[in-house]
């Protein structure tokens, strides 16, 4: 079994009463999403089912309860049988207890046999956790309240904030996904929104403005900075680092040549980024203790009850089974680890993350005093797409008054415009070249 994705969502109040109003309208949502799956109410302790929202494919749920020292946890597990032959699996568990409410969510999947499937699996956030966030806002994760929607960052104030909360190592510890804009739009309409109610409970998402990207790039400079269109990740401080470690796209490696691809290049960078951060939290996020406790209590009482008579012999399995628990955790994460690295690697790729064409960064910035030749590749409808080229050996070089396309496409490729000239070749067809000298 692969584990796809893991959430984990706490609120924690000082009275009791309201921790356990909060249990009783999360369960409450829980059921009504197992209902709307298919599953036939009034619900029983396990049933059997053919999945709504999945038309070709069959299911059963599990429910299970367990109380020790006041505190409740119930556990819900969704199983979709696919014709394709994997398994979908969805567990559920919610805590409650004296001054708190929890719930722990995974999704995973497996084969139904032995055969190694060509079967692809695109991890996505469950409905039933968008509905938890979406009604109420206090649910946490790590202590810091958990956003169902993207936020702007317009003002050197909120800069500042944002720049405090992406280098704080204490408290920040989701990825934080900055979406920039450029000419007041960002690379695909609606994008920061779109891969929020992907990353709910995930990454926070946020949409920063030319005029904040400026002061972000005062702040930290362009090698960490997101401008352009650009869309940058920004991982979890680790270390001492002054920044994060993250990852950069910029919006000409983002767009297609051809502009009626925008909608299917839109669609696989969102699927690829949600998957890139899921995989993540299958390895970061971990069951909350207290849930472990309460599974081995039940464990150990149903032992227990069938071996009253043998305390020496239920003793000894207890140890077993702490040590073989230890050990499968143990093991389970050390495959988590490994899958994640591999499956990081082969997305990052995939994405164009690489140092010539999807980085903002300063690494080949030109300097006062050199030349470089640029040729127009495609046509946009307000700019012209330009990529770096050789001299094109001719000597009819021309002004370049007006040309205002060929200077915009230049400054989105380059990432400046503080250029000394901008000449254009009188002999180049198709285009044309264009020399720039710095």
């Amino acid at each position: 079994m692969r584990q796809l994705a893991a959430y984990s969502l706490s609120s924690s109040t000082k009275d009791p009463a309201t921790a356990r109003q909060r249990h009783t309208d999360a369960i409450s949502i829980i059921e009504r999403w197992l209902i709307k799956k298919g599953a036939e109410a009034p619900l029983q302790a396990d049933g059997f089912f053919r999945s709504k929202t999945r038309k070709d494919d069959t299911g059963i749920y599990t429910i299970s309860r367990h109380e020790h020292d006041g505190d409740e946890l119930i556990d819900y597990t969704l199983i979709e049988k696919s014709f394709s032959g994997l398994d979908f699996s969805t567990t559920i568990s919610a805590l409650c207890s004296e001054d708190s409410s929890t719930i722990f969510c995974t999704l995973s999947v497996s084969s139904s046999d032995e055969a190694i499937l060509d079967a692809y699996t695109d991890a996505r956030c469950p409905a039933v956790i968008r509905d938890l966030l979406s009604t109420q806002e206090y649910w946490t994760y790590a202590n810091v309240q958990i956003s169902s929607a993207a936020k702007v960052v317009d003002s050197e104030a909120q800069v500042s904030d944002l720049v405090e909360h992406i280098k704080d190592e204490q408290s920040r510890k989701m990825p934080v996904v900055l979406v920039s804009e450029y000419d007041g739009e960002e690379a695909w309409p609606g994008f920061s929104e779109k891969i929020a109610r992907d990353l709910v409970g995930a990454a926070e998402v946020v949409l920063i403005t030319e005029n904040g990207s400026r002061f972000l790039t005062a702040k930290v400079g362009k090698q960490h900075s997101c401008y352009l269109g650009a869309i940058r990740l920004y991982w979890p401080t680790t270390g001492t680092q002054e920044m994060p470690r993250s990852f950069v796209w910029t919006e000409n490696s983002l767009l297609p040549e051809d502009e009626s691809e925008d909608d299917i290049y839109a669609k696989r960078f969102q699927n690829k980024l949600r998957n890139l951060i899921l995989s993540a939290t299958a390895v970061a996020v971990t069951q909350p203790k207290r849930i472990k406790e309460l599974h081995q209590l039940t464990a150990t009482k149903e032992l227990r009850d069938v071996r009253k008579s043998a305390e020496e012999r239920i003793e000894q399995l207890e140890l077993a089974i702490d040590d073989l628990t230890q050990k499968l955790e143990a093991a389970e994460h050390r495959n988590r680890v490994l899958s994640y690295q591999l499956q990081q690697a082969a997305t990052i790729t995939d994405i164009g993350q690489d140092d010539s064409n999807a980085s903002n960064d300063e690494d080949n910035a030109p300097v006062k005093g050199e030349v470089r030749f640029y040729k127009k590749v495609a046509n946009a409808a307000s700019f012209d797409k330009m990529a770096q080229t050789n001299d094109c050996g001719h000597n009819a070089w021309q002004a370049s008054n007006g040309a205002h396309k060929a200077k915009k496409g230049l400054t989105r490729f380059i990432g400046s415009n503080d250029w000394k000239s901008v000449q254009h070749c009188g002999t180049c067809t198709g285009g044309g070249v264009w020399k720039v000298e710095w």
